[in-house]
């Protein structure tokens, strides 16, 4: 297991720590209770449940109209955080976002989207390097591709779809990040990485190193990753499925 390694702090862009704290609040416009945490250094009042758009890419069985609908229970119920893709239909579920968005102006609704490796290869392996995933024009591409499928003017928040440790060492992907950011096209950005046993997300706020924790499903070792990222303030997203959460 990867240790955390003491280095500079990174800008408040670059990581975003998750806070403990939980915070619950009223809603004007939910029907039922839901609780808020600030998304770091972001401030963000941000709900403790998302909404993941991947099955609103046009897979099979997928209804735009149902969709839409969901989106807006969701909405309806206090979620306001919906995180979708490039990848999620070519941009097809980013549209989907654009619409909710355009649905509901009276309330703050957070966004969050991914750009796709170049090489469209998930899940990341050793030996890509940079300019096999993320090279900076194909960034900004696809930086601009979301914001015209989805029609919207910024993103909150923008995500590398795949990672590696090793592009750290190459610094023109994180230039060109802060100059979009600069730009107003996006508020925030965070490195996606993902465990295939538990769909952890896990991201260093205190440095230009991504720990990465793999649990392949022990208990012992997901409550050392709960426990290490409360003490140390990083950001843990689950992205595992509802449905799959309540059977377990």
């Amino acid at each position: 297991m990867r240790q955390a390694a003491d280095l500079t702090p990174a800008p408040s862009w670059y990581m975003i720590p998750w806070r403990p704290s939980a915070v619950s609040t009223n809603h004007q416009f939910q029907e039922e209770t839901m609780n808020y945490r600030t998304f770091g250094r972001t401030r963000w009042n941000v709900s403790v449940l998302g909404y993941g758009m991947w099955g609103m890419g046009e897979w099979t069985g997928s209804d735009d109209e149902q969709s839409m609908r969901s989106l807006q229970r969701a909405v309806d119920s206090g979620v306001n955080f919906f995180d979708t893709a490039w990848a999620y239909g070519s941009g097809h579920s980013e549209g989907l976002l654009g619409q909710l968005i355009r649905a509901n102006p009276g309330r703050k609704l957070h966004t969050a989207t991914k750009i796709p490796p170049k090489n469209r290869k998930w899940p990341s392996r050793r030996g890509f390097t940079l300019d096999d995933t993320f090279p900076p024009d194909h960034i900004e591409q696809y930086v601009h591709s979301s914001l015209q499928n989805s029609g919207l003017d910024s993103f909150d928040l923008m995500q590398f779809h795949v990672w590696e440790d090793d592009w750290l060492d190459d610094d023109r992907w994180a230039k060109k990040v802060d100059e979009l950011r600069r730009q107003g096209l996006f508020h925030a950005c965070l490195l996606y990485t993902s465990d295939a046993a538990d769909d952890l997300l896990c991201v260093d706020l205190g440095g230009r190193r991504l720990i990465q924790k793999k649990n392949n499903n022990n208990n012992n070792n997901n409550n050392y990753i709960i426990q290490y990222n409360l003490i140390h303030n990083l950001l843990i997203i689950t992205v595992n499925n509802l449905q799959r959460t309540l059977q377990r």
